[in-house]
């Protein structure tokens, strides 16, 4: 068989790699707890800004609630005081016109008192009985006239005195709502102010609302993608803590010695340190004859470090266990597996043939050096142990 030597330097440079890779991780987990930490810090910081965003806009849409139910009870007051000016314009109005009636027939009764009264003085006293003889006039219809008109004057002086009487608490009850008229336009200018400011208010009260809730929707938005940022390094440091546990689980291979259990079902035709015939060096590993067609399965977890044709070896298949451990399967019928990959121990590996294939070369090293897997496979190790 061609010597391996071109794979030795890999296998020693990744045995003194492997604490190096755990240390990186070790420095990995380190950093993503620190972010995780700062996230969960941040996260903290942004639901309590959220929180507290939220109880602001409770207490502002209380307040807008209370100065809009305010506002509105100012425009209904504006409304009744609009009506009741209106009322009482139309009042007014009717009053003013009752006034001009009054004032005009005071006016037409004292132009008719005055004619009467001037009537009366012209016609003087009744003449004396003696003149009354003496002329042809009627004494009792004369007497008639002057009480008719001394009457229809005396009731004009009454009617004149209810006029004016009634001109004069017309003219208080118009001053009364003069004044009253006043007080409604102050009124009215100070709910029109007032309504205003209530709708100023309002204009500023829905500012701000819309403002808590542009904050809020940002608040959110950066919650959630703190949540996400979160859930990514989380499944970071889960990856980071698998590798790390592989890591461990690969270094455990020597507490594993005389447990391992065997690569493939079959018969050890070639052992450890056997020297082929006709000469040369001494076997680094074993062969097994498989006695029926099968699966190659790896002995412990850990990385395909190499996986394809290799000259004296046929189809090869390097794992890494970690700790400076390895194991090499040759003269396999297929591959099932690449470089890169990551096997668990048990997992298929490779194909063999059978009988009728080449007997599978199965070897372990440690730091480079090859050993005895008859001391490291299940059920062998005592046997091997007696025979050396």
């Amino acid at each position: 068989m061609i010597a391996l030597a071109p794979l030795l330097l890999c296998w020693v440079t990744a045995a003194a790699a492997a604490p190096a890779e755990v240390g990186e991780i070790e420095a990995q987990v380190k950093s993503r707890q620190a972010g995780l930490a700062a996230i969960e810090s941040e996260i903290d910081a942004a639901q309590a800004a959220r929180d507290a965003n939220q109880k602001e806009g409770r207490d502002l849409a209380r307040r807008l609630h209370k100065v809009e139910a305010e506002l509105t009870a100012r425009r209904r007051a504006v409304a009744r005081l609009n009506q009741a000016t209106t009322e009482l314009t139309e009042e007014v109005a009717r009053l003013r016109e009752r006034l001009a009636a009054a004032t005009d027939a005071v006016r037409k009764e004292r132009t008719l008192l005055a004619a009467r009264l001037r009537q009366l003085h012209k016609e003087g006293d009744p003449p004396p009985a003696i003149a009354l003889l003496a002329s042809r006039l009627d004494p009792w219809a004369v007497l008639l006239d002057t009480r008719y008109q001394e009457a229809v004057a005396a009731a004009t002086g009454r009617r004149i005195d209810h006029l004016t009487e009634e001109q004069t608490r017309l003219e208080t009850v118009r001053r009364e709502l003069a004044a009253r008229q006043l007080r409604l336009d102050e009124e009215g200018r100070a709910l029109t102010a007032a309504r205003t400011r209530l709708a100023e208010k309002v204009t500023e009260q829905r500012a701000l609302l819309a403002k808590s809730r542009r904050a809020g929707q940002t608040l959110e938005e950066r919650i959630a993608t703190l949540q996400g940022d979160r859930k990514r390094l989380a499944a970071m440091l889960d990856d980071l803590s698998a590798r790390r546990q592989a890591v461990a689980t690969q270094g455990r291979i020597a507490a594993s010695r005389g447990h391992l259990p065997w690569p493939l079902v079959g018969d050890v035709v070639g052992f450890f340190g056997a020297t082929p015939e006709g000469g040369g060096a001494p076997a680094n590993g074993i062969r097994i004859q498989p006695t029926a067609k099968g699966k190659v399965r790896a002995v412990w977890e850990g990385d395909v470090i190499f996986a394809d044709w290799f000259e004296g070896y046929g189809l090869l298949l390097i794992v890494d266990h970690g700790s400076g451990y390895y194991s090499l399967y040759g003269h396999a019928s297929g591959l099932l597996a690449a470089a890169g990959d990551h096997v668990h121990q048990g997992e298929a590996i490779a194909d063999t043939a059978g009988l009728q294939a080449d007997p599978l070369y199965f070897e372990l090293r440690q730091d480079g050096r090859p050993i005895d897997p008859l001391h490291w496979l299940e059920g062998l190790a005592a046997v091997a142990s007696t025979a050396d």
